[in-house]
């Protein structure tokens, strides 16, 4: 952001000037009425590894693409295609974090399993090309061992 900015974008200057931590989205209708409020300090309770509110950090819980996905669900609605998608991506990502969890407290075998458990049952989501990419890497590691 800071690098638009720095090349005259005006959107991107005025949120570089404007930014502030907690992000509070505002959802509003066409003529200003209030649909609702979304503050990141409180909705998204799963927070990225890189961040240093570990306190806040909750093994298992939606990330935040689901939350905000189902925020938008639940105050806008969507069409049916658009909703088996969305949930559809959202348990295979769902699964995918529980496998992580898995691998980091030594439980591999478990967690190959739910991993292969993604690739087969969630083809094409973005989270079953990341179990097959962490599955070659794992076979890798398994091989490469004496």
């Amino acid at each position: 952001m800071k690098e638009l900015a720095k090349k005259q974008d005006k959107l991107a200057k005025r949120l570089v000037a404007n930014w502030e931590n907690p992000i509070s989205f505002i959802f509003l209708t066409p003529d200003g009425q209030l649909i609702s409020k979304m503050k990141t300090s409180t909705e998204f309770q799963r927070v990225h590894g890189d961040t240093n509110k570990v306190a806040m950090f909750e093994p298992g819980g939606p990330t935040h693409l689901a939350v905000f996905l189902n925020h938008l669900a639940d105050h806008f609605g969507e069409n049916e295609a658009d909703n088996e998608q969305s949930k559809n991506e959202i348990a295979a990502d769902q699964m995918l974090m529980r496998a992580h969890d898995m691998l980091c407290d030594g439980k591999s075998g478990t967690a190959k399993n739910l991993l292969q458990t993604v690739l087969y049952s969630k083809p094409g989501t973005t989270a079953a090309k990341e179990a097959k990419r962490i599955l070659q890497y794992l076979d890798a590691e398994r091989s490469s061992q004496p």
